[in-house]
């Protein structure tokens, strides 16, 4: 055996003298358990990034051919006869493309091998949404091939609690994005209810891939008519609700789907200024350390909220039937 570095026969490079001698100290030695270490990882990188790449790639091939110009249309979502050529490499990525945080259109504009002429940000977007359907067909091969490992679906009740001071209606997405991409398709809806300001709606038998639009609404009653698909409505919706499986049993409605920072600072704010009722009504103002300091409570007017504004503070309110 003849060694790449040295050129010289009787050792491989791995004991080559010109790395393990002393007198060379430009040279690191590595110990073998941290060189094996080192190894598997870049193994295992390089392996999840070949793979990514093939389904990327097996992906733009079904998609169909590009435009002529960069700028043209992109006719995507065609479908894949059997995705059954495919759903071994996302089995081995199954984990990886679960991540949004690991599998977004950058690591697609990254990793595509496509034609460099026809790279243009509606490409890589279509290229991405057409990676979300085949995503999601192997997803329900796989629930299919493995249903003991998939959680059974439960029908639970979503409470939605609206902190604005206008109506919404919410309407319901006849389908499961488990099962369809509902972004490619053109959806029936089902009128659910109306959401009136600083209230509350129940929402009952919710599953997980279900879909719900927030429509801002200017009445307080309801409307006589309703769109008959997600591509009808007249008014923008104000926010798109997706169950998943880390969506709670309330959802917020503040600044679309989240808690605004105001009201962050202000639920904070009740929290604290129940903490102190309560610790006075112990008979923390007789102490001889903390009745000076609880004085000072007195004289901090907070103004009157509302009792779903205290639901979503977690403070006692008339909807929890705590007093």
């Amino acid at each position: 055996m003849v060694c790449s570095i040295c050129g010289q026969a009787g050792h491989n490079r791995r004991t080559c003298p010109q790395i393990s001698s002393p007198q060379n100290p430009t040279q690191i030695s590595l110990t073998p358990i941290a060189s094996r270490k080192a190894r598997r990882r870049w193994r295992r990188t390089y392996r999840a990034i070949r793979r990514m790449r093939r389904f990327i790639n097996y992906s733009y091939e079904c998609i169909g051919p590009p435009p002529p110009t960069p700028d043209g249309e992109w006719i995507g979502f065609v479908p894949i006869e059997d995705i059954r050529i495919i759903y071994p490499t996302w089995l081995k990525m199954r984990k990886a493309f679960a991540n949004d945080d690991w599998f977004n259109p950058k690591i697609i504009e990254m990793l595509w091998s496509g034609p460099p002429a026809h790279r243009s940000n509606q490409l890589i977007n279509t290229l991405y949404a057409n990676i979300q359907v085949v995503r999601n067909r192997c997803f329900v091969l796989y629930r299919e091939r493995h249903p003991q490992e998939i959680p059974n679906s439960i029908h639970s009740t979503i409470m939605f609690h609206n902190l604005k001071s206008s109506n919404y209606l919410i309407y319901w997405v006849i389908g499961n994005n488990l099962h369809e991409e509902l972004d490619a398709l053109e959806n029936r809806l089902k009128y659910i209810g109306l959401l009136p300001k600083m209230g509350t709606f129940p929402v009952r038998s919710t599953q997980i891939g279900h879909r719900f639009y927030v429509i801002p609404h200017r009445l307080d009653t309801e409307p006589p008519y309703h769109p008959m698909t997600d591509k009808q409505f007249l008014v923008e919706p104000y926010c798109q609700i997706d169950v998943h499986e880390g969506t709670g049993s309330s959802v917020i409605i503040d600044d679309k789907d989240q808690i605004s920072p105001m009201n962050h600072w202000k639920f904070n704010a009740l929290k604290l200024d129940y903490l102190l009722k309560e610790m006075i009504k112990l008979g923390g103002k007789d102490h001889e350390l903390f009745g000076s300091i609880l004085d000072l409570h007195d004289d901090i007017q907070l103004k009157e909220v509302s009792e779903v504004e205290k639901e979503v503070a977690g403070i006692p309110s008339k909807l929890t039937n705590i007093t």
